[in-house]
């Protein structure tokens, strides 16, 4: 028998999630029994077994970073060289094609995270304000998080939240992370209606959200 954690909320449908460490969280309905859940979960065995494998199988591949200098790592979907030098720090890294922290020290990892975070605060906001231009969908508020079990959220009161980790994806696939949550201010649901919101303004979304599916893991590191 699986163990698996149950997280209820107001949502409509329930959602199994299989995490890096193996852990299964299921997300039900508040209306859902634990006997339901239970024989939902059962159906699922042999998808998360399989999950769950392909999770082991990319911790065994994927090489640990050493961040010496050269080193490639993901921005906007493509794979820049990492380098150092605090004269070059505040470089373009579309324009020079690369990646430039200050010194390396034993805390490069979390310098790394930072330049991120940074890159994210400048982008997000003003791809943010032009979609909400186009779509006529105004957040109340935009916030940069930390999260790792989703992308983005849109809360009941309009504000929406990205994950910094976003800015390693192609634009087109944060555009459509970015609509995804825009769309909620509409349709507050996963609804067909919803769906129909996102396909207006991002009509290539299934690709994006399936590059997500398939790529997301490496932007978790």
């Amino acid at each position: 028998m699986l163990d698996y954690r149950v997280i209820r909320s107001e949502r409509k449908t329930l959602a199994i999630e299989v995490r890096a460490n193996g852990e299964i969280w299921v997300r039900a309905p508040r209306r859902l029994t634990t006997r339901i859940i239970a024989e939902m979960v059962a159906e699922r065995t042999a998808w998360i077994e399989k999950k769950r494998s392909e999770l082991q199988a990319e911790q065994v591949v994927r090489p640990a970073h050493t961040y010496h200098e050269g080193e490639m790592h993901l921005y906007l979907g493509q794979y820049l060289p990492l380098f150092y030098g605090d004269a070059l720090a505040s470089e373009n890294p579309v324009l020079s094609n690369r990646i430039v922290l200050g010194k390396r020290s034993a805390h490069t990892a979390t310098s790394l995270e930072h330049w991120y975070r940074k890159q994210a605060n400048i982008l997000f906001p003003v791809m943010v304000n032009e979609m909400a231009r186009h779509t006529n969908l105004i957040p109340t508020r935009l916030s940069i998080t930390s999260a790792r079990t989703r992308w983005g959220s849109c809360s009941a009161r309009g504000a929406i939240s990205l994950s910094w980790r976003l800015v390693m994806a192609p634009i087109a696939v944060i555009e459509y992370v970015m609509v995804h949550e825009l769309a909620h201010l509409r349709e507050h649901n996963h609804s067909a209606r919803f769906w129909k919101v996102v396909e207006q303004f991002h009509p290539q979304y299934r690709e994006h959200r399936e590059w997500l599916k398939v790529n997301g893991r490496i932007l978790l590191g």
